[in-house]
């Protein structure tokens, strides 16, 4: 209104913005595994913004962090909310990160026929272990804590072992398991096995390994046979995995002959010889 008695007059609407309610979830975990933090922040107009303060990790300005925390024990969790209009609100709750096992085995080589023996040497790491879960890789699995498994193939597999803790928390290890071949033994003749006294015949085992033994006591490739019996060998690769294979050698023992006495007669007569 001027000093003369006129007026005029101007409407405007202003919005009063309530604030964002900031709410959010995020549950204890383990360290070293994802945390996945569920934001249900309520926000009435225009769109919202976040910023958050997670203890030690830093900051983050996404809607919905995952985050991992490399060590146990009890963090804060901060979320600052600003919608469009500059209207602002936080809120801060606390998580507890429990310790992860450490899960770790290690199993025997064996061969063909044998078990092999897994042996646990997972570290607590400050929990207390609840289970273990075995995947053999055999189509077979176990829940004990030092399981032995019979292969039924001669291959390598990859075990896998998982430990979970009594608070949930998991660790999986993994190692090969070997099983090896048996070798196939065979003992080769040079001659025949049947022969009469005063011969010999030479066997020869195969495969070549590192370890030989005859039933002789000798401890070579090859071997001469003078007498009858049945003789066998013994093969054993670095992997400490036996063949074994015999055979039979018969001597003959040679016919003792006699003849007729020395005799002298007269030319032209006759004289029986006889043997």
């Amino acid at each position: 209104i001027s000093d003369l008695g006129c007026f005029a007059q101007i409407l405007e609407t202003i919005t009063i913005s309530p604030l964002p309610i900031p709410i959010f979830t995020a549950d204890d975990g383990c360290e070293d595994q994802p945390i996945a933090i569920n934001n249900q922040t309520i926000n009435q107009v225009g769109f919202v913004t976040y910023a958050w303060s997670i203890n030690p990790l830093g900051t983050f300005n996404i809607e919905e962090p995952v985050v991992v925390f490399p060590d146990p024990g009890i963090f804060s969790i901060s979320m600052l909310a600003l919608n469009s209009f500059g209207c602002k609100d936080s809120t801060t709750q606390s998580i507890e990160i429990f310790p992860s096992p450490i899960a770790a085995f290690s199993a025997t080589e064996v061969c063909h026929g044998g078990s092999t023996v897994f042996t646990n040497a997972t570290d607590a790491n400050g929990s207390l272990i609840e289970g273990h879960l075995w995947n053999f890789q055999d189509a077979d699995f176990s829940v004990a804590i030092n399981p032995v498994h019979l292969y039924h193939n001669v291959d390598s597999f990859f075990v896998s072992m998982i430990v979970t803790s009594t608070n949930g928390c998991k660790d999986t290890a993994n190692e090969w398991a070997r099983v090896w071949p048996n070798p196939t033994t065979v003992i080769t003749a040079g001659s025949p096995q049947e022969f009469c006294n005063g011969d010999s015949v030479e066997l020869t085992v195969s495969p070549i390994l590192p370890t030989i033994l005859w039933s002789t006591g000798e401890t070579i490739e090859s071997i001469w046979v003078r007498t009858d019996g049945n003789f066998d060998v013994t093969i054993r690769t670095i992997h400490g995995c036996e063949g074994r294979t015999e055979t039979d050698v018969t001597v003959w023992e040679s016919p003792t002959l006699s003849a007729s006495n020395d005799t002298s007669v007269s030319l032209g007569n006759e004289v029986p010889l006889w043997v």
